[in-house]
């Protein structure tokens, strides 16, 4: 008996050893030598080891459940994924600066001062959606939207009965940058309205505008101010 339990154990321990001996390959560990950045290990089949190599991207591959990814910083214009954070941000941000215009009046009118390049002090603000106009200080328009504006500058002119030329100034960045005159060649000037018209386009950081008037010496002029408005300054937003 003794021998026949001896000899099933040695046939089973054959078998064991056969087939374990099949199945299990030596451990293959990969020398980093040779291998590139961003490479991984790569199975190579079945019968071979495996090896470095490159990922290959899946091509339009359907996710499910709900994958995330980092979200870019604000103002990232690139090709990288746009999580719903940075939509939601980047449309919050648009909203927040909206469609900017204003629109700003004299409140009295200003008397000028001959040969003189004359601010012209609009101090009632009738709306202002951002608050980029200054009624105060240096009354100047500096939009922090960045982009094109229709700008509109009219100021009307009550003169005496001298000669005169009154011309109205549209500046940008402290400099000419429009401008529209009107001539009283018979000696009575009275009430004439200048306007200045145009799109201007503005880097939404340092550019502002500003309206001023100049008349020669010998002239008595003044603009007119208060209700119904006969002088005005107004911008609003048009687009990119």
């Amino acid at each position: 008996m003794k021998k026949i339990l001896a000899l099933v154990l040695s046939v089973l321990s054959a078998l064991s050893f056969t087939v374990f001996g099949a199945t299990l390959a030596p451990i293959q560990l990969l020398n980093p030598v040779g291998s590139t950045a961003g490479q991984a290990i790569l199975s190579t089949g079945a019968s071979t080891p495996p090896a470095w190599g490159n990922l290959v991207p899946f091509a339009s591959p359907a996710f499910t459940g709900v994958p995330t990814a980092p979200t870019a910083a604000p103002g990232t214009s690139t090709t990288q994924i746009a999580t719903t954070a940075f939509t939601s941000a980047a449309i919050a941000n648009v909203n927040a600066a909206g469609q900017p215009y204003f629109q700003a009046v004299l409140s009295t009118g200003q008397s000028l001062t001959a040969n003189v390049l004359t601010k012209i002090t609009f101090n009632t603000k009738v709306f202002d959606s951002n608050n980029y106009y200054d009624a105060t200080t240096n009354y100047r328009f500096t939009p922090l939207k960045a982009g094109k504006y229709k700008v509109t500058l009219a100021a009307q002119f009550n003169a005496g009965t001298a000669a005169a030329q009154g011309i109205l100034w549209l500046y940008k960045n402290g400099a000419a940058y429009a401008y529209s005159n009107v001539n009283s060649a018979t000696g009575s000037f009275g009430a004439a309205t200048q306007v200045v018209s145009l799109i201007v386009n503005f880097n939404g950081t340092t550019d502002y505008i500003e309206g001023f008037i100049t008349i020669p010496v010998g002239a008595t002029l003044s603009v007119q101010g208060g209700s119904p408005y006969a002088s005005y300054f107004e911008a609003y937003y048009l687009g990119p």
